[in-house]
């Protein structure tokens, strides 16, 4: 039988585990499938590209169907190639990763049935940007972002502010590259610099298919940030969205940062992926309203 819901990423991912959960608590009838990156590399699989679109059929080594008509997906995968075809020579073995890796955002991102944190032009699982794309888009979302900046030199920044760096800053790799880069401080170059402000307080903002989550134990984050955060998760497609924000002294609520794929959720928002598949596969008696979230759309 073809299942109803298919669990795309690590076996020991506790999204996944805790939506798998409650899915099994709420509905006896559901056919639940989990598949980790290298199930999917040893499937057989049948993929066609036409005028019409793509058409895929992939079986597991028993010959099941992973998904059919009715299967609702959600999609934790994290494309980590080191895993894949290993008994392979060196040649053969990067070609097989990349072809491999085109495959599977082939399928994740066609035109099929339910699938939570579909493949984009950026990642497998959901838009997968840059620190400064994230800023840009949240500003673009009406979040006003955390103080941070950037240089091309870091002899330059301290001439202009003296050693070391601003009061209240620290130090962030990620938002330049090239900063983690030996070979600028093996040539003594002038290499780029990246620093943040360090906040006084930190919150969470959960988004799940346009349905802002706040922190049940933060009552007084103002619903226009429920609102913008999910704003921002429509812009870039993110089915899922844990938005951080945070407060530098008596400043408001600036943004931070943002994951599509976070490592953790609340039970809300746990709740509402699970409503969202079961809904989707038809077994809405299950779906349970949660209380307490707020609407971003």
């Amino acid at each position: 039988m073809t299942p109803d819901i298919l669990l795309l990423g690590s076996a020991f991912d506790p999204v996944l585990v805790a939506v798998a959960e409650m899915l099994g608590a709420r509905s006896t009838t559901l056919s639940i499938r989990h598949a980790r990156l290298e199930d999917l590399a040893a499937a057989h699989w049948c993929h066609r590209v036409g005028s019409d679109g793509a058409e895929t059929e992939v079986r597991d080594g028993a010959g099941r169907a992973l998904r059919g008509a009715r299967t609702a997906v959600l999609n934790r995968l994290r494309y980590e190639p080191a895993l894949l075809f290993t008994r392979m020579t060196m040649a053969d073995r990067d070609y097989a990763r990349a072809e491999f890796h085109a495959l599977l955002m082939s399928w994740l991102a066609g035109p099929t049935d339910c699938c939570i944190n579909a493949a984009t032009a950026s990642g497998l699982a959901g838009p997968a940007l840059r620190p400064w794309q994230w800023l840009a888009a949240a500003q673009a979302a009406g979040l006003a972002v955390a103080p941070a900046r950037t240089g091309s030199s870091t002899r330059r920044r301290r001439h202009a502010a003296g050693e070391g760096r601003l009061p209240g800053m620290v130090e962030r790799r990620d938002l330049v590259p090239l900063f983690a880069d030996p070979a600028w401080d093996a040539g003594g170059l002038n290499r780029p610099y990246g620093e943040a402000a360090v906040p006084d307080e930190v919150i969470r903002i959960e988004v799940v298919g346009g349905i802002a989550h706040p922190p049940p134990e933060s009552a007084h984050v103002p619903t226009s940030l429920s609102s913008a955060a999910g704003r921002l998760a429509q812009s870039v497609g993110a089915d899922i969205l844990a938005v951080e924000l945070g407060r530098f002294g008596n400043a408001d609520w600036r943004f931070m940062a943002a994951d599509p794929m976070p490592p953790q959720l609340g039970l809300g928002s746990i709740t509402g992926i699970a409503d969202r598949l079961l809904r989707s596969v038809g077994d809405c008696s299950t779906a349970l309203e949660v209380v307490g979230t707020e609407g971003s759309q």
